[in-house]
This record gives C-alpha cells, structure tokens and sequence, in this order.
C-alpha cells in the first residue's frame, strides 16, 4: 500500500480537482485540501453555490478507500490520486450537492459520509440497498454477501469502538495493553474488537483496532486512531 507521506507529496496542490470548462455549469465542482487529522484528508468540495466537507482516508488509517481499483497499482501515489478523483467526478456527476447525499454534523461542520457504494444517500431505504450490494471496499471487490454482512458489521463496531476511545478517560485507556469489545450488529452478527497501543509515548495516543466478525475468516476490519492523553 502506498506511504501517505507519498500521497501528500503528490497533494502539493491544495485544489485536488479543478473544474473543466468542457463540464456543464450545474456539474463543475472543485475539490480542495483543507486540513488532515488522524491518517485522513479533510476535503472541501464546491458546487455552484454549495459547500460541504468530508472525510478522505489515507492508506495508513487502514480504513475501507473504496476509490481504489484493485488492478491499478496501490503503490503509485499518482494513481491513489487519480482514482480519488475519478470516483469524487462519479459521486459529483450523480447526485452533486443536492439533498440526495447524507450530511451530519461534526464539531460544527457539515459533512458528507463516506460509505463503500460512495457519498451515503439520505433516503435509508436506497442506502440499505447499496450496502447490501456493495459492501464497504467498494464496486471493485468481489466479496460475497455474507462477507459484505460481516464487513459492514465490523465498520459499525469500529466505529463504535472509536467513539467510545475518544469520550474514555486517559487512565482507562494507559492501564492494560489490550483493550477489548463485543458487540451484536443489528443483523444479529456477534463482533470482537480489540484494540492495542501502537505508540502510547507523549501527549498522542495510537490504536490499532481489528474487528473480528463471527467466529470464521477475518480479521473483518482494521482501524488506527489516535487521541490526546
């Protein structure tokens, strides 16, 4: 997998995506680098008159980046970029900025959500079918549903796992090397996670956590995060 210090070399430019003047008015967007934070890519996106921001992951966050094709080589940061904004061109041309994409709320800014399918829809309903379809590594892996079941289900717990990592005290986080979480995903699918400390040094804490979905294959999903203590 490609370094990220090498996508970010390759980001020189804060603008990620120019707009064409080939493109229709109602379609040209640009894609602009705002900031970053824990192994993701803070990107604005601009349409006509609308704004909003999401969260892009780098390869070192070990998140699903379902931008990428899996016979193009994942060792070319020019390719990772690339394939970025190909896959941002296909969710733009689509559905834009319109109220066809999910936004939520975080520290005060709107964001759109990242989902294996693309930009999360609003409607559940389209949503939970693009799911069950997709899974959470995109259009280009071939996993079988009940994979894509357990994929998602290990997302949903990572996620919860996060969130619970970010509002613990530090003392609960310093004690033992290995934390650990079971969960049940909403289609009744049993979830481990387990998270150790990959640099616990200093004011930042980092977490490996892997998810284990059901008692067969996996691990289903894998996420780095980090935290002041």
């Amino acid at each position: 997998m490609v370094d990220d210090s090498r996508i970010m070399a390759e980001l020189a430019d804060e603008v990620i995506r120019h707009p064409s003047h080939s493109e229709l008015s109602s379609l040209r967007y640009v894609a602009r680098l705002v900031g970053r934070g824990d192994w993701q890519l803070d990107v604005e996106l601009s349409q006509v008159d609308a704004k909003v921001r999401t969260w892009i992951a780098l390869p070192g966050s070990l998140r699903p980046q379902p931008w990428l094709v899996e016979w193009e080589s994942r060792e070319d940061p020019a390719a990772w970029v690339r394939q970025l904004v190909e896959w941002l061109d296909e969710e733009m041309y689509t559905g834009g900025l319109g109220p066809a994409y999910l936004r939520v709320l975080n520290d005060g800014v709107s964001r759109l959500v990242v989902d294996g399918y693309g930009f999360r829809r609003a409607d559940e309903v389209e949503h939970q079918r693009l799911r069950r379809a997709v899974g959470p590594h995109g259009w280009h892996t071939s996993a079988r549903k009940r994979q894509i079941a357990k994929e998602y289900a290990a997302e949903w717990a990572l996620d919860e796992v996060e969130r619970q990592v970010r509002e613990a005290p530090s003392a609960e986080l310093l004690g033992p090397d290995v934390l650990e979480w079971n969960f049940t995903a909403l289609d009744g699918t049993s979830v481990f996670v387990e998270a150790s400390a990959e640099r616990p040094a200093g004011e930042l804490l980092e977490l490996l956590l892997i998810a284990q979905a059901g008692l067969r294959g996996g691990p289903h999903g894998r996420r780095r995060i980090s935290r002041p203590v």
